[in-house]
């Protein structure tokens, strides 16, 4: 009720503009960006969205922890889009004599260094995730944590790895199941933009084909398409329908886009472009990633230990739930 929010208000009543528009075009607020960074900001970061630069990690206690981890014996890999900068997973595939192979799917494990209720426990349990908008984000962790354990390529990092045995035709072996915390050696961070056009059938089966971690791919992918069918066969027997693998018709109404804000002439715009999901690479990253949640989960359920599990079952307002024990997800055939 102050004068200056009445005469706001009174020339947006002469002028037909919201607050919002007039004040940007009257140079009070720089661009509609900046207005709807600055809302969400107020609403959700009220003390500030940067960390607080005296917390960081304890390098002794980094140095002993990472000391008594042994050292995997693959080279692993992830696969991102190129603005992904926290790479928190890769995958590894090792050859076995039998003629079958050892697949790793490694974790990042800043939880090395985080104790309960220490400084960097305490910011990510109110942060709980990082935050992705177009054009920047804001992480959850501090800068000095996700530079520690990134799994960026070049070095063995600290993770948290989960491995199981497949046979030549990329079916599972359950009872070869094992969870490791290590050092894994970081082979390369495959960038989604650059390989998903190149990754076919055919390239796969091409021993000549430029493509880097070729046979990794081709043996991941066999494995993928039996991850998928299997939880399709699932998710029939739950009364529902199939989803096809690869990708949908491109003529089919988009359900996924990438958001990327630009400059033109000055001005910052935001671009919206779909983005087609099921393609090979996308369908080995979501395959794996996948059966690594479920089966960490069942190897704490095993174990009698809690965890966060998203569970989905029956129909109405509570189907999806997060809860301490595990339990079935119709949607994903689990």
């Amino acid at each position: 009720n102050t004068i200056a929010y009445k005469a706001l208000l009174a020339a947006c009543t002469e002028s037909g503009e919201s607050p919002a528009q007039l004040m940007i075009r009257c140079g009070a607020i720089d661009s509609p960006l900046q207005y709807h960074q600055g809302m969400f900001l107020k609403n959700h970061f009220p003390g500030g969205s940067k960390h607080d630069e005296s917390i960081k990690i304890d390098q002794t206690s980094l140095e002993a922890a990472m000391a008594d981890l042994p050292l995997a014996q693959v080279t692993a890999f992830s696969i991102d889009d190129s603005g992904t900068t926290e790479i928190d997973d890769a995958l590894s595939v090792t050859a076995l004599e039998d003629g079958g192979y050892r697949i790793g799917i490694h974790i990042a494990a800043p939880g090395l260094v985080i104790a309960k209720d220490d400084a960097l426990d305490k910011v990510a349990r109110t942060r709980m995730s990082t935050v992705y908008f177009p054009g920047d984000k804001i992480t959850m962790l501090p800068d000095s944590v996700i530079e520690q354990f990134s799994l960026d390529e070049g070095a063995p990092r600290p993770a948290l790895s989960i491995y199981v045995d497949i046979d030549s035709e990329g079916a599972l072996d359950k009872e070869s199941l094992q969870l490791r915390a290590e050092m894994v050696p970081m082979g390369a961070n495959l960038r989604l933009e650059n390989l998903e056009h190149k990754v076919t059938e055919d390239s796969l089966l091409d021993e000549n084909a430029d493509l880097p971690f070729r046979h990794e791919l081709s043996v991941l992918w066999a494995a993928a398409r039996l991850l998928h069918a299997g939880r399709q066969e699932q998710r029939v027997s739950n009364g529902l329908r199939a989803e096809i693998l690869g990708m949908v018709d491109p003529n089919a109404l988009a359900r996924d886009f990438h958001f990327q804000i630009q400059e033109h002439d000055g001005e910052e715009r935001v671009e919206i472009s779909p983005r087609q999901r099921g393609s090979i690479l996308d369908t080995i990253v979501a395959e794996w990633m996948i059966y690594c949640n479920s089966a960490s989960g069942k190897l704490l359920a095993d174990h009698g230990l809690p965890g966060l599990f998203r569970t989905q079952k029956g129909w109405g307002p509570l189907r999806t739930r997060m809860q301490t024990t595990p339990g079935p997800h119709e949607g994903l055939g689990l």
